[in-house]
């Protein structure tokens, strides 16, 4: 997604696993209209009794500058809340982690609706208020290009999100936000496979306000572990 995006005239900022560190992460990611998140999830419902916010509902990144695969600290929805603000109507991407779509962890059964649902919800509203205009979550990621379709066409965030050869399309469920009044959630089941696609936010929104709020600088933040 870095390099499509650097294909599509975009200045693009990495930060890659082992030096995905909170610092160097915020250093990057502020004023961003697209941001691309590989890496862990950790969400709710899950483990927890209750909805932890410091450490759930957003990145999993290196404990400090060169730590190894299993040393991770989780910067919650809290955190994203009040220290990262990105560009208006700036595009989240979620990828690869748990939780983050509507699903648990690998090999856990597939949750009902409604907790899907609530973790989906969850997962965003971090991103939401740090001023994002949606959240896209995509467990297994993408092959769409994206910053190409963002920069070059004209669309709304829901209809890429319904994309050829990635939309499932088998039971579609729209929900109202509970946790970010006016956002939808958009979540596209697998029927097998359980949720791994959800979208939320203004769907309605289209690339060209996506472009309206596009500054000189659009780094896109990968944060991989």
């Amino acid at each position: 997604m870095a390099e499509q995006a650097e294909s599509a005239g975009m200045d693009v900022r990495r930060v890659f696993f082992p030096h995905a560190t909170w610092d160097n992460v915020l250093a990057d990611v502020q004023g961003a209209s697209l941001v691309a998140y590989f890496g862990h999830g950790y969400g709710w419902p899950s483990n927890t009794t209750s909805l932890t916010e410091s450490r759930q509902d957003g990145m999993g990144l290196n404990s400090y500058d060169g730590s190894g695969p299993a040393e991770v600290n989780y910067y919650g929805a809290t955190l994203i809340r009040q220290n990262i603000r990105l560009a208006p109507h700036a595009l989240v991407f979620v990828m690869h982690g748990c939780y983050t779509a509507g699903n648990g962890e690998l090999g856990a059964p597939i949750p009902t609706l409604d907790v899907a649902r609530q973790r989906v919800d969850n997962f965003a509203s971090g991103w939401l208020a740090a001023g994002a205009g949606a959240v896209v979550a995509l467990q297994w990621g993408t092959r769409f290009n994206y910053p190409d379709a963002l920069t070059n066409t004209d669309s709304t965030i829901d209809q890429l999100f319904m994309s050829p050869h990635e939309y499932v399309g088998w039971n579609d469920l729209y929900f109202d936000s509970q946790r970010t009044p006016g956002a939808v959630s958009h979540l596209d089941p697998d029927p097998k496979l359980g949720y791994l696609r959800a979208v939320t936010g203004d769907l309605t929104m289209t690339t060209a306000i996506w472009r309206s709020g596009v500054g000189q600088m659009v780094p896109v933040a990968d944060a991989g572990l």
